[in-house]
């Protein structure tokens, strides 16, 4: 068979986890053929027998294989058997490299909460030290670093610090070829992930929902932060806000399926905000004849994919829902 043939058979397999725990023998009798993907299946089938451990254990600590497939199968082995010390490793090494396998690897960090390492605090603090002083300031890195950070020490300083930067675009100055709205979402998605930790961000995210590209990221930050009342923003403005961002072309696919996320959640807590207007809005978006989503003729399955997904989110959250009086 095919090496690329069978790694895509094992990737399906895999993706049933335990589900599929019978196909176990079968997998196993692959491993010489393609002992990373047999690795990664037998994980994700569940698999704890010794053979499996092994083959985990292998391409975890194996120097010949890339950082990517080092920190799967570590992260994995921790897992299954608690083993600490191969995932330290890969950790390690991943915090000396840079771009893409960098960013990996402090993400891999966070598994570590609860028993965090003596040396790794410091080695990020010290990565984020280095970003800081760059000549432009990288904002992606300083923020997934403070991110880490707080995951694994509780201390929210440094991700609230930078945060509000890209929230206000302060100095020290950022990519000048992005636009201002790409570090407005870039930081509005960093204080969803804080949650309520980043309440005092509320002042800057609410002037973000009066600007089309920042609005749904900005009010799921909120919705986060302050799931009660929202930060103090009027609820019913804010349902009608999401709506229109829902149905607007200049959107991505993204934004749609998540604004419509957010008036669900929304609607959960405050059934009463919406009105019959925003129903018949809602309604009308679910059965216009222009696509809600548009990808180009390139990208035109998808296109029509997430379309039909939308229509069909939007309709059962009509179905659910009921409008209160108000026009």
């Amino acid at each position: 068979m095919p090496k690329n043939v069978l790694t895509g058979l094992l990737r399906l397999v895999g993706s049933f986890g335990e589900a599929a725990a019978a196909a176990i023998p079968e997998v196993r009798r692959w491993q010489r053929a393609d002992p990373d993907a047999v690795a990664r299946a037998l994980a994700r089938l569940g698999d704890t027998g010794p053979a499996s451990v092994a083959v985990l254990r292998e391409a975890a600590t194996d120097p010949g294989r890339n950082l990517y497939q080092q920190l799967e199968a570590a992260r994995r082995l921790r897992k299954l058997t608690g083993e600490d010390e191969p995932l330290h490793m890969a950790i390690r090494n991943g915090l000396a490299k840079s771009g893409a396998e960098f960013d990996v690897t402090v993400r891999a960090s966070h598994d570590l909460a609860g028993s965090v390492p003596d040396w790794l605090v410091p080695a990020l603090l010290s990565a984020f030290e280095r970003a800081s002083q760059a000549e432009r300031p990288d904002f992606d890195t300083r923020a997934l670093i403070s991110l880490a950070v707080w995951r694994l020490t509780g201390d929210p300083a440094e991700a609230l610090a930078v945060t509000s930067e890209g929230l206000r675009h302060d100095p020290p100055p950022q990519d000048a070829r992005r636009p201002r709205r790409y570090w407005a979402r870039k930081a509005s998605a960093a204080a969803s992930e804080l949650g309520p930790a980043a309440m005092s961000l509320i002042p800057d995210l609410r002037p973000l929902l009066d600007e089309r590209d920042c609005r749904v990221p900005a009010a799921q930050a909120l919705l986060r932060i302050a799931p009660g009342n929202l930060g103090g923003v009027p609820v019913e403005p804010l349902v009608d806000q999401l709506v229109e961002a829902a149905g607007d072309l200049r959107l991505s696919a993204l934004d749609h399926r998540q604004a419509v996320a957010l008036l669900r959640e929304i609607l959960c807590r405050h059934p009463d905000a919406l009105s019959v207007g925003t129903r018949t809005r809602l309604s009308d978006l679910a059965e216009r004849p222009q696509r809600l989503a548009y990808g180009g003729l390139v990208a035109v399955g998808h296109a029509i994919r997430d379309d039909e997904g939308l229509r069909s989110t939007i309709r059962d959250l009509l179905a659910h829902s009921e409008p209160n009086d108000r026009s």
